[in-house]
């Protein structure tokens, strides 16, 4: 049962990380576009996915981000109470 509590913490602070990530990242992204067009280059089509992914975060962390954490708890939840149970006893001590 320690194991899969392990497990289910790790995933949470993984995607807790990966939100907090995702903030960085946009904010990098909105720099990098007002530098290339102020310097007038070409925004090439990886470089343009990135700064629609950014965009639309900035505008809608609000909504993505707890649903993302609540759907981390609820899969942690999944992790922790799945399976079989420990075998209780003293060999299950």
């Amino acid at each position: 049962m320690r194991r899969r509590y392990l497990v289910a913490a790790v995933v949470e602070l993984v995607i807790i990380a990966l939100v907090s990530v995702m903030f960085g990242f946009s904010v990098h992204m909105v720099r990098q576009e007002r530098d290339w067009r102020e310097q007038g280059m070409a925004v090439g089509p990886f470089a343009q996915l990135g700064l629609d992914l950014s965009m639309w975060w900035l505008s809608y962390w609000w909504i993505a981000a707890p649903l993302i954490v609540l759907g981390g708890l609820g899969l942690a939840a999944v992790i922790t109470f799945s399976g079989r149970p420990a075998p209780t006893g003293a060999a299950g001590n």
